[in-house]
C-alpha cells in the first residue's frame, strides 16, 4: 500500500518520501496522483521479488523519467548481472537474523575472494516501529479509465 512519510533508514534520512511496492508502479495514475501537490523528495520502491529487473529500464519506464525530479531508491533482496542505472539508489536487503545478536562494537563483514566491506553495528542506523509514526497510507478513488 502506498504511503507518504519521512525516510528513517539509510542515506536519505529525513526526506519526505513516497513509499511504494514494485507492483504499484504499474498503476501510473496512482503514482501520479500520489505525487501531485505533495512535497515528496524521494520515491522508495520495495521490490523483494525483483519485479523491476534492476538494470532493465524498459520494465518500468516511468522510473527513469521520475528520476529527473525525485531521488529513486529501490530495495531488493538480490541483484542480477545487469549494471545498476546511475539514477537509481539501491538498498540491498541482506536477510541474516544473527545480526540482531551482535553488540554495538561488533562488526558485520561482507566478502568475496578479493574484496571486503566491514562496518560496526554502532555505525548502522537502527529503525524501530515507533520511527514510522506520522506516516500516512494513501487511499485512492481513481477515476475509471476511458476506453
Amino acid at each position: 500500500m502506498a504511503k507518504i512519510g519521512v525516510e528513517v533508514e539509510g542515506r536519505f534520512i529525513g526526506l519526505r518520501t513516497l513509499f511504494l511496492d514494485a507492483s504499484e508502479l504499474e498503476q501510473r495514475d496512482l503514482v501520479n496522483h500520489a505525487l501531485a501537490n505533495r512535497e515528496v523528495q524521494q520515491i522508495y520502491v520495495s521490490d523483494p521479488l525483483n519485479l523491476l529487473g534492476i538494470g532493465v529500464n524498459t520494465v518500468f519506464p516511468m522510473l527513469p523519467s521520475l528520476s529527473t525530479k525525485y531521488l529513486i531508491t529501490v530495495e531488493v533482496n538480490s541483484l542480477g548481472s545487469a549494471p545498476i542505472p546511475e539514477w537509481m539508489n539501491i538498498i540491498l536487503n541482506v536477510d541474516n537474523l544473527d545480526v540482531w545478536k551482535l553488540r554495538k562494537a561488533d562488526q558485520v563483514k561482507f566478502s568475496d575472494q578479493l574484496n571486503v566491506l566491514a562496518t560496526t553495528v554502532q555505525s548502522m542506523t537502527r529503525t524501530v516501529p515507533e520511527d514510522f509514526n506520522g506516516d500516512f497510507t494513501l487511499y485512492f478513488d481513481l477515476p475509471e479509465r476511458q476506453p
